[in-house]
C-alpha cells in the first residue's frame, strides 16, 4: 500500500512522466522544434549549421530550451533550418544560409552557430507592410505567406521555385532583395490559403481549393517535362494542377520530390517522383508521375490508405508520408529504411498495390491512441496524440527522437512500437 501511495505522489509531481502541454511540433531534416502552450521553445537533434539556434554546432539528444522575450505563435523546420513566427507578424530563422534561404540579406553560409548568433539575436524577417501569416520551408528556399494570401519566396531559384518569373539564381543574399523589395510569387487573381515546398519546387493551395505548383518539372504535376517559374509568362499562364473533377483540396504536403493533396472528402492523391513508394500508388520506385498530361486528372489514382475510412490530415517527410484517419488512427507509406513508417520492419510500402489499403498496417502507438498532429523529418516521424503525449520513431543517429531511445533506429522491429515507444519528455 505504501508503494502505491508513493507511486501516486510521484505521478502528481510536475514533469514526472506528465503529459506535455504542446502547442506545435515541426521536424527538420534531422532535428525538431517544439512550442508549448505556455510559449516555451525546445529544440533537439542535428546542429551542423546552427539550426538549433543555441550558438554552437553541437548535437542535442534531448529537448533543449531556448529563452525568448517575444511571444511565439508558431514554429517550423525543414532540412537544416528552424524558424519562429512571432505575435507581431515577424519571423526569425536560423541554420543553413548557403542559398540565402534565411532571408538575412547577406551571404553568410549559416546563422546560429556562434555564441552571438543565438536564435533571439537572429534578424527579424519582415515583409514591410505585409503581416506574415506563416512560413513555408523548402530544401534550399523559403517562403513567407502574408495574411493577404501573397507568397514571398527567397533562397535558391535554380528551377524557378520562387515563382517570381525571372531567372535570378537566388534571392535573399543582399539587403536589396528583402523587405518591401521582395517580389511575391505570381499566382494570378487568386490568393494562397497555404503552401508547401520541397527540393526546387513550391506549391500553393489557393483559396478556391485548387493547387498551383511551379519549379522543378519532376514534382509539379504540370503534365510536362520543363521546369516552370523563370519566365513571367510561364507564371501568368500557369494552370492549377489537374486532380480530376470535383477534387477540392483542403491540405497539401510536400515531400522532397513529391506532393500529396488531401481533399475535403478525405481522399488523397499524390504526384511527383516515387522515391521509396512515397506516391502510394503501387508504382515502380522512382518513376515520375505528372510529367505527362495523360497521368493527371481522372487518370491520377487515389492513394488507397484504408477503404471506407476518410483521412483528415496528411504530412510528408523526405520520401514518406503519413495520414491521420477520421478515427485518429495513423497510416504511413513510402521509404522505410530506418523504420520511419513505424511498422516494425524496414520494408518500403507503396511500390506494389498489394502493400496499400487494408494490407497497409496501422501504426501501433499504444492502446486507444488518437493522433492530433504530425511532424515528419527526413527519416523520422513524430505524432502528437490527443493525450498530449509526443511519440517519435525512425532514424535517431542525431537524437532526432528527442531522447526517448539510445537506439539509432526505432521502428524497425515490432517490439519498438506500441506501449514500448516512449513519449518525449520536456525538462
Amino acid at each position: 500500500m505504501l508503494f502505491l501511495f508513493l507511486l501516486h505522489l510521484l505521478s502528481c509531481i510536475p514533469g514526472a512522466e506528465a503529459a506535455n502541454n504542446i502547442r506545435g511540433i515541426s521536424a527538420g531534416g534531422i532535428h525538431a522544434i517544439l512550442l508549448t502552450e505556455e510559449g516555451r521553445i525546445f529544440l533537439w537533434g542535428a546542429n551542423r549549421y546552427g539550426q538549433l539556434g543555441l550558438g554552437d554546432i553541437s548535437t542535442r539528444h534531448v529537448p533543449t530550451e531556448i529563452l525568448l522575450d517575444e511571444k511565439v505563435v508558431s514554429v517550423g523546420a525543414r532540412r537544416d533550418q528552424s524558424c519562429l513566427l512571432f505575435e507581431n507578424g515577424q519571423a526569425k530563422c536560423v541554420g543553413n544560409n548557403e542559398f540565402g534561404q534565411l532571408g538575412l540579406g547577406k551571404t553568410a553560409a549559416m546563422f546560429g552557430a556562434t555564441p552571438t548568433e543565438v536564435l533571439p539575436n537572429a534578424p527579424a524577417l519582415s515583409l514591410g507592410s505585409h503581416k506574415v501569416k506563416t512560413f513555408v520551408l523548402g530544401e534550399t528556399h523559403s517562403c513567407l505567406l502574408s495574411e493577404a494570401g501573397r507568397l514571398f519566396c527567397f533562397g535558391s531559384n535554380t528551377d524557378g521555385e520562387l515563382g517570381i518569373g525571372n531567372a535570378s539564381p537566388q534571392v535573399g543574399s543582399s539587403p536589396a532583395h528583402m523587405g518591401e523589395a521582395l517580389a511575391s510569387a505570381i499566382l494570378g487573381e487568386e490568393s494562397a490559403a497555404a503552401a508547401c515546398a520541397g527540393r526546387a519546387y513550391t506549391c500553393a493551395l489557393l483559396a478556391s481549393g485548387r493547387v498551383k505548383c511551379w519549379g522543378n518539372a519532376d514534382s509539379i504535376g504540370s503534365g510536362g517535362k520543363a521546369s516552370i517559374g523563370k519566365e513571367e509568362a510561364e507564371m501568368k499562364s500557369l494552370h492549377p494542377v489537374d486532380l480530376g473533377n470535383g477534387f477540392t483540396v483542403k491540405k497539401i504536403a510536400c515531400a522532397e520530390r513529391a506532393v500529396c493533396a488531401l481533399s475535403n472528402e478525405g481522399v488523397v492523391k499524390c504526384w511527383g517522383r516515387n522515391s521509396g513508394g512515397v506516391l502510394g500508388q503501387g508504382q515502380v520506385e522512382n518513376i515520375i508521375v505528372g510529367d505527362e498530361a495523360s497521368e493527371m486528372g481522372e487518370n491520377l489514382p487515389i492513394v488507397e490508405v484504408e477503404p471506407g475510412l476518410a483521412a483528415k490530415d496528411i504530412a510528408c517527410g523526405a520520401a514518406h508520408c503519413c495520414a491521420v484517419m477520421g478515427n485518429g488512427a495513423l497510416k504511413c507509406w513510402g521509404k522505410n529504411s530506418v523504420g520511419q513508417l513505424g511498422l516494425g520492419d524496414s520494408l518500403n510500402r507503396g511500390t506494389k498495390s498489394e502493400q496499400m489499403g487494408r494490407e497497409l498496417p496501422f501504426v501501433d502507438l499504444g492502446a486507444h491512441y488518437r493522433v492530433k498532429q504530425l511532424a515528419l523529418g527526413s527519416v523520422s516521424s513524430c505524432a502528437l496524440l490527443e493525450s498530449s503525449d509526443l511519440k517519435c520513431w525512425g532514424g535517431n543517429v542525431y537524437g532526432q527522437l528527442g531522447g526517448t531511445s539510445s537506439l539509432t533506429t526505432v521502428g524497425t522491429l515490432p517490439f519498438h512500437m506500441a506501449n514500448n515507444l516512449k513519449s518525449v519528455q520536456l525538462p
